[in-house]
């Protein structure tokens, strides 16, 4: 009266079973890699925004001194530039300081004339840091301040 009815499917086969692994390792790889490369990404973004907020306000700094409050060649005003917190830099050019928010940050400030105008001067200001080297890089702002 009943009769029994089987099927013919019997599952999946060892070696279907391993395809399947070895395919779903190789998606879950590729993965990991773009998320660490998105990682990376937004690290050095995160820091190149950090680089370029500290270089602005540096230069807003320089140019609230006018062009009257910088001297090319020596050492900018202690009053703005406290020598605590600034060190300067060879030959008296400018400064270099620390930025603490980012990794082996530093920043410096450089003064020099303008291609030999004597009532221009260019004012360099870089922020560079270190870190792994997919994050590490630099920042610089240049501006020209006339007399």
């Amino acid at each position: 009266m009943f009769r029994r009815y089987r099927s013919r499917s019997r599952g999946f086969t060892l070696v279907e079973l391993l395809v399947s692994c070895v395919i779903l390792s190789l998606g879950l790889i590729a993965l990991s890699q773009l998320y660490l490369a998105g990682m990376y990404t937004y690290k050095k973004a995160r820091f190149m925004s950090v680089a370029t907020q500290r270089a602005q306000q540096e230069l807003e700094r320089v140019h609230d001194l006018k062009y009257n409050g910088l001297a090319y060649g020596t050492l900018i005003d202690a009053t703005r530039f406290p020598p605590d917190e600034y060190t300067a830099l060879f030959f008296r050019r400018g400064v270099r300081f620390t930025v603490d928010e980012l990794p082996q940050g530093y920043g410096t400030i450089v003064i020099a004339k303008y291609n030999g105008y004597t009532h221009l001067l260019k004012v360099t200001i870089s922020v560079k840091w270190g870190g792994m080297e997919q994050t590490r890089s630099d920042v610089v702002i240049s501006t020209l301040i006339a007399n």
